[in-house]
């Protein structure tokens, strides 16, 4: 094991995911001043300056996720939630494991606009879910099970409390193309996302709007809607 990875592993350890100081961690290591250490560290992903001569250490699941290959925490403008966020998609990656196909993050946090009130969006595409929407909403509150205290946190410190607003579909029903993935064109975190899959139906779509000359349009206050066809016939059927 490099020295890098070797330290993050005793931080880890030591510290958890939870904000440390560099003279907290001289201890640990056995070094009077582990500065140029840890900042090494956080060049290399391994750790996240919080503050001046603070520190955390990025959670485990998402280091696979990034060594994997799939990178989204540099997406992020709001940097406040991503202590927060990666908790939970470690809790959703670990939830599901092999049967998670897609995970992504879309609404005002993907477009970095989100306010102390607003949602977090997910879309959740997973295999063997059960039928009945229901039950797949107590599937979630098993997954996400343990949340609440860094909830909590984030309020107590940023005066943010995030609520999750996700949307689990299989992959079938994932590839029909629903409404809101056409705010997931434009503003849309990809955290996860098993051979493409989402990122192929996104690209048809476009294609598709392409085709027939659909028209996003922008409105002052940030918001915006899409004139799917502007030269459609009253009563027209239009299929994306």
């Amino acid at each position: 094991m490099d020295t890098l990875r070797e330290t993050y592993s005793r931080l880890l350890l030591r510290f958890g995911i939870n904000d440390f100081r560099v003279t907290d961690a001289s201890g640990e290591l056995n070094m009077e001043k582990p500065y140029l250490l840890v900042h090494r560290l956080c060049r290399a992903g391994y750790l996240v300056k919080v503050s001046r001569g603070v520190f955390r250490a990025v959670h485990p699941v998402v280091l696979a996720l990034e060594w994997a290959g799939h990178r989204w925490r540099d997406r992020i403008v709001q940097k406040e939630y991503l202590p927060f966020l990666e908790i939970l998609v470690a809790k959703l990656v670990e939830g599901f494991w092999g049967r998670l196909v897609s995970l992504i993050i879309f609404g005002s946090l993907a477009a970095g606009r989100a306010r102390a009130d607003s949602d977090v969006d997910l879309l959740i595409v997973a295999e063997g879910l059960p039928e009945k929407y229901s039950d797949r909403l107590r599937l979630w509150r098993r997954v996400v099970s343990g949340l609440e205290a860094e909830r909590l946190r984030l309020w107590r410190e940023r005066g943010i409390y995030p609520l999750i607003d996700p949307l689990l579909l299989t992959p079938e029903e994932a590839e029909k193309v629903q409404p809101f993935y056409l705010d997931l064109l434009d503003t849309s975190i990809i955290v996860y996302d098993r051979g493409g899959f989402m990122r192929g139906i996104l690209e048809k779509l476009r294609a598709r709007l392409k085709e027939l000359g659909s028209i996003k349009v922008e409105l002052p206050d940030g918001a915006w809607y899409w004139i799917v066809k502007p030269d459609a016939g009253v009563g027209e059927v239009i299929e994306v």
